[in-house]
């Protein structure tokens, strides 16, 4: 059928998608677009801003359930690669003890692409994001942030800046968007036919 592909075909663009000339990764733009609530004055736009010494500046979930989120728009569709977690400038309850990170073009379809925790220090960390998919190189639209743990027990969660980044070049993200939409055809014909057989 039109617009399949062949194991030869897939190969083909899962090879020229992990070949694609490497860009040095840049901060991508984006602003908070989602999320699960906030307290008081700590509003998720606050986390567009770096000022370490302000304990006003940051995002702070209402609860500490397991249902909060906070999801970024990226400015353009993207390879995201690292994220970038700036802190309080001193240890706090609040902190992300662990946490998951979700990316998607939509946020309905999203994947898992980091599992980890921040120290509860005030140095900055910086943590590598899962961004190719079985040698395909996956560009997405919206990073969810999913807290799971903060540093007190039954404290809330904050999140005190954030800055992605990766590959926007408008050429690079169209192609790599190209192999991907194959990618997942192939995968949606692939898995149809073992369920057939």
């Amino acid at each position: 059928p039109t617009g399949l592909m062949d194991a030869s075909s897939l190969h083909a663009a899962s090879s020229s998608s992990t070949s694609l000339v490497p860009q040095p990764p840049r901060v991508i733009p984006y602003s908070p677009h989602d999320w699960s609530s906030y307290s008081g004055t700590y509003h998720p736009s606050n986390i567009l801003v770096d000022n370490p010494t302000d304990q006003a500046s940051r995002w702070s979930s209402g609860t500490n359930d397991l249902s909060q989120f906070l999801t970024l728009k990226l400015e353009s569709d993207a390879v995201a690669e690292l994220i970038t977690f700036g802190k309080y400038y001193k240890v706090h309850v609040c902190n992300l003890k662990e946490f998951k990170i979700y990316a998607g073009m939509t946020q309905n379809q999203m994947i898992e692409v980091l599992h980890a925790g921040l120290r509860n220090d005030e140095i900055p960390e910086t943590f590598p994001l899962k961004h190719i998919v079985r040698g395909v190189l996956y560009p997405c639209r919206f990073i969810r942030i999913v807290p799971l743990a903060s540093w007190g027990q039954n404290f809330n969660f904050s999140v005190w800046y954030v800055q992605v980044l990766g590959t926007f070049d408008p050429s690079f993200i169209q192609t790599a968007t190209q192999h991907h939409k194959m990618y997942r055809e192939h995968e949606a014909v692939r898995l149809c036919l073992s369920y057939l057989r």
